[in-house]
């Protein structure tokens, strides 16, 4: 991890404004590393009006009093870097307080605390950028446990010949790889790389990560993720099950078949 002097001007503001967005599957950050940037993990940088910026491989991007014109200019120039780019960014807005003598942490809404250091950003960063990639999560799996719930209701309306073994397919693979993204990709249960630095800071960060129930928004998710794929693979040994039956079937009507072949031959054998 490269950590650099920070040469924003946020510490000297009471208020902070904080815009979290998730503009794509991923973003390319190698190809963005030649920018002035005070961290590498999240890639973090200075604007030119002193905001603060941070952009996560996952394709969430966070930024710290960053100006309208400025954000615009940016999403312009990630434009080319996002892999997979969402029509419609998800958001997410918060404002952080600067106050010496408070109990740090998120109140009423509002993230607190006594000094807006690059550390303490970057772990107000990860916390939403994880937040908001849960969410995205969140939406996708609802979508695909209503999939799995009209398959299972076509099954018990119109038997086995409803099940496509193509859909099962897709929600198998779909929940796998959705799986692997959270625990490899976007690694939401890992804590940041600062804490190892900084361990100190270990406690603000599990309030926030408390607060925006980072933990429990995860294990409901890898719970689902458990559902679609074991109700898939249920009805995928179902339809596989009814295909073997089927092929039985032909295969003791051929024996049937072969029978009555030999008996004819038996049969016409005899009255000649």
């Amino acid at each position: 991890m490269k950590r650099n002097a920070p040469n924003f001007k946020i510490e000297g503001k009471p208020t902070v404004k904080v815009r979290a967005l998730l503009l794509s599957e991923r973003i390319t950050v190698r190809t963005l590393e030649n920018l002035k940037f005070l961290d590498t993990l999240p890639l973090t940088f200075a604007t030119a009006t002193g905001g603060c910026v941070m952009i996560f491989k996952y394709g969430a991007v966070v930024l710290f009093e960053v100006s309208t014109v400025e954000e615009e200019s940016l999403m312009a120039s990630l434009k080319d870097f996002l892999v997979d780019p969402f029509s419609v960014p998800e958001t997410e807005e918060v404002e952080m307080r600067i106050v010496q003598d408070v109990h740090e942490g998120v109140q009423e809404g509002i993230i607190y605390l006594k000094e807006a250091n690059l550390t303490n950003l970057e772990l107000i960063g990860e916390v939403l950028a994880k937040s908001m990639v849960l969410e995205h999560y969140e939406t996708g799996f609802e979508q695909n446990v209503e999939i799995v719930e009209s398959l299972i209701l076509n099954v018990k309306r119109g038997g086995y010949k409803s099940l496509s073994t193509r859909e099962l397919l897709q929600q198998i693979v779909g929940s796998l790889l959705s799986l692997q993204e959270m625990v490899g990709f976007v690694a939401v249960s890992d804590k940041p790389e600062v804490l190892w630095e900084e361990p100190q800071r270990e406690r603000f960060y599990v309030r926030l990560r408390d607060e925006y129930e980072i933990r429990e928004r995860h294990l409901i998710l890898d719970r689902k993720v458990e559902l679609i794929f074991r109700t898939a693979d249920t009805l995928m040994d179902l339809l596989q099950t009814r295909r073997s039956l089927r092929v039985e079937w032909y295969i003791v009507f051929l024996i049937l078949v072969e029978i009555f072949i030999i008996l004819y031959d038996m049969f016409t054998r005899a009255f000649h």
